[in-house]
């Protein structure tokens, strides 16, 4: 008689790999993610301030980035790790209000999930490009650091805008 199949014993061992293999994997899968969030992240914000830059040149006047205060994008707020607004800023003040028919609104972006740690080196709310794309007040040098929770080794980027208002992207180790 001719059996097909699987014993027990052969069942059990395959079970056994498997789990010792996933053990090994899913650590250095969570690092893979953590990573491709910092990357995303960092190209999101590039993607913004060229955008930025470019609409000041465009527009003929300063054009502003700052983290918004929530996700209703009304206001600016302290915390760059939920999301920026890019908005017409002729007179360069720190705050967009969607009030002031001044401060045309350009364009949002919310991060959602966990996003990762975002700081500025200096510390600033606002990052302004002038009419001819230059860095504005206080955006010359300014330096936006991203690197996922949990980040270890050189898996955080840098930000820096020059004061041409040239953004450059670097790898720097996680904070």
């Amino acid at each position: 008689m001719l059996k097909r199949g699987f014993t027990l014993i052969e069942l059990l061992i395959t079970i056994l790999v498997l789990v010792i293999v996933m053990t090994i994997a899913i650590p250095s899968f969570n690092s893979i993610i953590q990573n491709n969030l910092t990357i995303a992240t960092s190209n999101d914000l590039m993607i913004s301030l060229n955008y930025a830059r470019s609409e000041a040149i465009k527009r003929g006047t300063n054009v502003s980035l700052c983290p918004t205060a929530d996700q209703t994008f009304s206001s600016c707020g302290n915390d760059w790790n939920q999301g920026w607004i890019i908005f017409v800023n002729p007179s360069v003040s720190s705050n967009y209000s969607a009030s002031n028919s001044t401060q045309v609104l350009l364009r949002t972006q919310n991060l959602s999930g966990t996003p990762p740690n975002i700081t500025t080196l200096p510390s600033t709310n606002l990052a302004n490009y002038n009419s001819a794309g230059f860095a504005g007040t206080n955006t010359s040098n300014l330096t936006f650091n991203i690197s996922a929770t949990g980040c270890q080794g050189p898996y955080a980027r840098s930000l820096n805008i020059s004061m041409t208002g040239r953004v450059t992207v670097t790898k720097s180790n996680c904070p």
